[in-house]
């Protein structure tokens, strides 16, 4: 994870990312990509972490989202959501 620190106010930013790409070759309708972020702040005692999702695919008649998004305060997870969804290509 990297760190940064603004000293002026005892704030500290983190922030990780991952991704994945993949295709087989000859067949687009195999693609995926896939994105992870964790980002945090803290001050003090304060702490806060937010992680995010994201995969997309395909079919021939759609593109597959799934997503998802969770915060925590400290220790106790402050909020959660999650997305699935199908979306037509309409030709593409």
């Amino acid at each position: 994870m990297r760190i940064e620190r603004i000293d002026r106010i005892g704030l500290e930013l983190g922030t990780q990312s991952k991704s994945y790409l993949h295709v087989e070759e000859d067949d687009p309708l195999s693609a995926v990509a896939e994105l992870r972020r964790t980002r945090t702040m803290s001050r003090d005692a304060w702490q806060i972490r937010i992680e995010t999702q994201m995969r997309l695919s395909c079919t021939r008649d759609v593109f597959l989202l799934q997503g998802s998004l969770r915060a925590w305060e400290g220790a106790n997870e402050v909020c959660r959501r999650e997305w699935d969804r199908a979306i037509a290509r309409d030709f593409l």
